[in-house]
């Protein structure tokens, strides 16, 4: 007899609906935030926020998650030159996050380094766009200008990657046998092969301790 799947009781439907919730979630948040804590100079959790997406999340969902938020932060803030850029590089950020999640999952210091040079890059690979519409002159003045900004940046990244990412890695932990169409299969299988071998160690410890003494 055919074992069903726990992701097959899901209808379609439901399953775009709830994706599409996520997505619209987590965007949002991510404005909120980013508006919230505005009052301090390159500190944010819109980095941190995106790249978790990629690392847990689906491809369609993370990479919505991206895209929906520069939208969001485009028709908040109003368009401006920034705004495409916006998108390119949050999608940039992404596609390497993508690559290198697995290197994540094996080592999960490695996050902080990722959202750490993010930050540090994110002015220079502005100053690129700055360059070419308004001349390399300028574009060489906004990076030396935004270098101290982007020393925040980089590290408030870290910092706040540090602290929050091991707690959103135990909610995901606990939240994908729930819902395991929203997570990545490689995040899934990568928490199944830790658990079976949990629980191998757990038996064999427990084996041994019915070992009698000689």
């Amino acid at each position: 007899m055919k074992q069903i799947k726990k992701d097959d009781i899901w209808p379609s439907t439901l399953k775009v609906t709830l994706k599409m919730t996520v997505i619209a979630l987590f965007s949002g948040l991510t404005l909120a935030l980013k508006i919230a804590f505005a009052f301090l100079p390159n500190i944010e959790f819109v980095t941190f926020i995106l790249m978790f997406s990629i690392i847990f999340f689906t491809i369609e969902v993370g990479f919505g998650i991206i895209n929906v938020y520069c939208a969001l932060n485009m028709v908040y803030f109003g368009v401006a030159d920034w705004s495409i850029m916006y998108f390119i590089i949050f999608n940039l950020y992404g596609v390497i996050m993508l690559l290198c999640k697995q290197f994540v999952y094996w080592w999960w210091w490695m996050m902080i380094i990722i959202c750490g040079l993010m930050g540090y890059l994110f002015g220079s690979l502005y100053a690129i766009q700055t360059a070419v519409l308004y001349g390399p002159n300028v574009g060489l003045a906004y990076w030396i200008n935004g270098l101290v900004f982007d020393a925040i940046h980089g590290t408030g990244n870290a910092v706040i990657c540090a602290i929050i990412y091991p707690i959103i890695y135990k909610l995901m932990q606990t939240l994908y046998p729930k819902w395991p169409y929203l997570f990545n299969k490689k995040f899934v299988k990568y928490i199944q092969k830790n658990n079976s071998q949990e629980v191998s160690k757990s038996q064999g410890e427990t084996n041994n301790e019915k070992i009698p003494a000689e």
